[in-house]
């Protein structure tokens, strides 16, 4: 049974493996099209969702378990096989806040899992879990909390839509979004780091945002130089 729900992820990151340090959490807004990732290359970094299509973060995030099925089959809005050629091809460890499906096979992949807790609490400890929220860059945020980083950066975690472009991602998107309904989610999910916001920092961990336009206001703005040094 454990190996049909994947392996615990404390079980290669035990509590406070990252403790007191630095994290960078690599969303997927527009902003980062045609990013120059080369500064961020060797620090301690978590993807979200399609991240492993473009940078090969240390960590890869996902709480939606259509999306591991996304990645482990061949989708039809993806015909050549990209993401799931990536997917295999990524050498990082994949994490999936665990499928509430008991018997969901998650061995295809290799595939590291961690609890969903419900009480709305910062975990600090990645045996016990994290309180994933409602998207997978608040889960990837808490996930470095509980690993025991203590200065979290966010990158392409914009929560905006470039209309210009007609852009949610820098990527090419999940099956079935609309721009309207990307941001309804994003008035969702900026309202979450809102309320946690104050919970992070009584936790001792700081947070910035690393866009200039992001509208997580909630977090002070740095760049990314500033936030390396």
């Amino acid at each position: 049974m454990l190996q049909k729900q994947g392996i615990p992820l404390h079980t290669v990151l035990p509590a406070n493996s990252w403790a007191g340090k630095r994290c960078i959490i690599v969303a997927g807004s527009p902003a980062l099209y045609k990013f120059d990732f080369t500064p961020i290359k060797n620090e301690l970094t978590i993807g979200v969702n399609k991240t492993f299509t473009y940078f090969p973060a240390t960590l890869n995030y996902s709480q939606d378990f259509d999306f591991y099925k996304y990645c482990t089959t061949n989708p039809k809005n993806d015909p050549q096989k990209l993401v799931q050629t990536a997917w295999k091809a990524y050498t990082g460890i994949k994490v999936i806040a665990k499928p509430s499906q008991q018997t969901s096979d998650l061995t295809n992949g290799d595939v590291y899992t961690l609890n969903k807790l419900t009480n709305g609490v910062v975990s600090k400890d990645i045996s016990v879990g994290i309180y994933h929220g409602t998207n997978s860059g608040f889960g990837a945020t808490m996930m470095a909390i509980a690993l025991g980083a203590t200065k979290i950066g966010l990158l392409g975690m914009e929560m905006k839509i470039d209309r210009c472009a007609g852009k949610t991602h820098c990527h090419t998107g999940y099956p079935h979004q609309t721009l309207d309904g990307y941001e309804r989610k994003f008035s969702r999910w900026i309202g979450e780091f809102n309320t946690f916001a104050p919970l992070i920092a009584s936790a001792g961990v700081q947070v910035f945002r690393l866009d200039a336009n992001s509208a997580l206001d909630c977090f002070p703005h740095t760049t990314l130089e500033e936030f390396l040094k």
